[in-house]
């Protein structure tokens, strides 16, 4: 496979289930393993449920901006699995630098559909304002909305 990745900007895998997307960005994440290189999986594995990062007011505000609604009122441990992997998404966002190359997989796997619809416009906006190299795989084309400039792989098996 042979893909033109986007620096600084944003570029979209895009394809079912089991066909490689994210071996793919294991890949490219094993080539550029630095402190400079983030990768983030869908997985409330990510969220460690003591940490008191959550209550971060930036953090609470992108949730915000980005599902409409604030952090959920009940514990941490009440949080639905969708809750919990949108807060663990705008965690990475605030732990990201300058120049990083972001490695994002099956996005928008677990959280509102809300939430899509205003993905796209934010992260092409935060590659450009941080010089970000954002990678980010996904089944869900809902995802992409308008943004279909950004696919370079649409991915299809003959399974």
């Amino acid at each position: 496979m042979n893909i033109e990745i986007k620096r600084p900007g944003v570029t979209i895998l895009v394809g079912p289930n089991g066909c490689g997307k994210t071996s793919f960005l294991r890949s490219v994440f094993e080539k550029n393993n630095n402190s400079k290189t983030h990768i983030w999986y869908p997985s409330i594995d990510n969220i460690n449920l003591t940490d008191n990062i959550f209550w971060d007011p930036r953090i609470e505000g992108l949730y915000k901006e980005l599902s409409t609604k604030n952090f959920p009122p009940y514990p941490i441990y009440c949080w639905s699995r969708g809750e919990s992997i949108l807060a663990s998404f705008c965690r990475l966002i605030y732990d990201i630098q300058e120049g990083d190359l972001v490695l994002l997989d099956d996005l928008g796997d677990g959280w509102h559909i809300s939430v899509n619809v205003r993905l796209m416009d934010y992260l092409t906006k935060l590659a450009e304002s941080k010089n970000l190299t954002i990678v980010l795989s996904t089944h869900d084309p809902s995802i992409i909305e308008d943004r279909w400039d950004l696919v370079v792989a649409h991915i299809v098996t003959g399974k």
